[in-house]
């Protein structure tokens, strides 16, 4: 990979001055685009940039990224999953890494963190390589499930919608039994993605949950995988629904699910 080079002074100070217009609303859209159309000449200074105080700064600093794709760029992208404070950085960065044509660099890096001594890094790592599919994953994420932490939970049940393996689904198990109506939301839709015989069992016994926002997302996933194990539970819950939204989502997902013989 290409060192980065020092920059000249004229284009540091043209980048820098961009830079600091990005922190001004009506200016940054304008600001964003010219850095863009600056190239990859203009990494040096970004990435330089990439640890600013100003949160809007990291955060552009990580966007352009995802047009210019600069492939001296990665280390530091990678380093912001690993160690930004703020988890929309972190999750900007990823996007921005995705954007790029070759994973390889960013693979290695991820996996290197992933036996790190520190537990955040790891984690980090873990929820990094889950944007890629890298199984070795897995059991950190699996363990995240049932993390005292809220934002961790998340992370691992939406990551769990990317890593199809066969623990998966019932791994989702305690978010299915979560207090809190949203993670059961956010479950739901992780394992309307895996798929599988235990995904269709949880998802027909959330047609009994108490939150219709949770059955309609249930209905949902069961027209989603089309498995006709599904059919019976749906016909059975269009008789005794009353929440309009279950019952569209209902009818929606028995017009996608073949009707069982008999």
């Amino acid at each position: 990979m290409p060192p980065l080079e020092t920059p000249a002074p004229e284009l540091v100070a043209k980048v820098t001055g961009l830079i600091e217009q990005l922190k001004a609303e009506a200016q940054r859209k304008e600001a964003r685009k010219a850095i863009i159309e600056t190239g990859d000449v203009a990494t040096p200074v970004l990435v330089s940039r990439m640890d600013d105080p100003d949160f809007t700064v990291r955060w552009e600093m990580a966007n352009v990224q995802g047009d210019i794709r600069d492939p001296r760029a990665v280390p530091h992208l990678v380093q912001n999953v690993l160690s930004d404070e703020d988890p929309h950085i972190r999750w900007r960065s990823l996007w921005a890494l995705n954007e790029y044509p070759d994973d390889a660099l960013t693979l290695a890096l991820l996996r290197q963190a992933l036996a790190s001594e520190n537990e955040g890094t790891r984690w980090n790592a873990a929820v990094g390589l889950s944007m890629f599919n890298a199984p070795e994953c897995l059991p950190l994420i699996h363990a995240g499930v049932t993390s005292p932490d809220k934002w961790r939970r998340w992370e691992a049940t939406n990551a769990l919608s990317r890593l199809h393996d066969d623990a998966s689904a019932k791994a989702l198990a305690p978010m299915l039994a979560s207090r809190d109506a949203r993670e059961r939301n956010e479950a739901i839709l992780s394992l309307s993605k895996i798929g599988g015989a235990d995904a269709v069992d949880m998802l027909i016994n959330a047609l009994a949950d108490p939150s219709p926002d949770v059955r309609w997302r249930a209905a949902m996933g069961l027209g989603r995988l089309k498995d006709p194990k599904g059919w019976a539970p749906l016909e059975a819950l269009r008789t005794s629904e009353k929440d309009p939204a279950v019952l569209e989502h209902v009818t929606k997902a028995l017009g996608s699910i073949p009707r069982p013989p008999g």
